[in-house]
């Protein structure tokens, strides 16, 4: 096992300094490859503007159909309550894992003082204004 990594790692190196050798492409010129240009301020501010009108109307377009799609995913009973709320469980499960609600709670039976010879578990202490009326 050990000799067919190494086998496939050289021919992966063989063959990518083949690739940019062959094409005499060298990464390290400069700022850029050969045979390329950097892009000027202006051509960098048309090109984001582009791509941010591009995601908008990608977006835009999959959020119309959306409700198309999510009918495919989610088979409810509408026969009663309880058949409806054990259908839409799966759904549920899915999102719970897509939002990263995996792990169930624990019940928190008692809070720990910590408190070490060097750090003292107080965090504040309330003195009493004398100026003021408040205790």
């Amino acid at each position: 096992m050990k000799w067919v990594f190494i086998w496939l790692l050289l021919i992966t190196l063989f063959s990518f300094w083949g690739t940019l050798l062959g094409q005499e492409q060298y990464f390290f010129l400069g700022d850029h490859l050969a045979g390329t240009k950097l892009l000027s301020a202006t051509e960098v501010e048309g090109l984001r503007s582009q791509m941010i009108e591009g995601i908008c109307r990608y977006f835009d377009q999959e959020l119309k159909f959306s409700h198309k799609s999510r009918e495919i995913h989610w088979h409810r009973n509408y026969s009663s309550s309880a058949e409806y709320l054990k259908s839409i469980t799966p759904n549920r499960a899915r999102f719970r894992k897509i939002i990263g609600v995996v792990d169930e709670r624990k019940p928190v039976i008692e809070l720990t003082l910590m408190e070490t010879t060097v750090q003292k578990a107080l965090v504040c202490i309330f003195l009493p204004n004398p100026d003021s009326d408040s205790c």
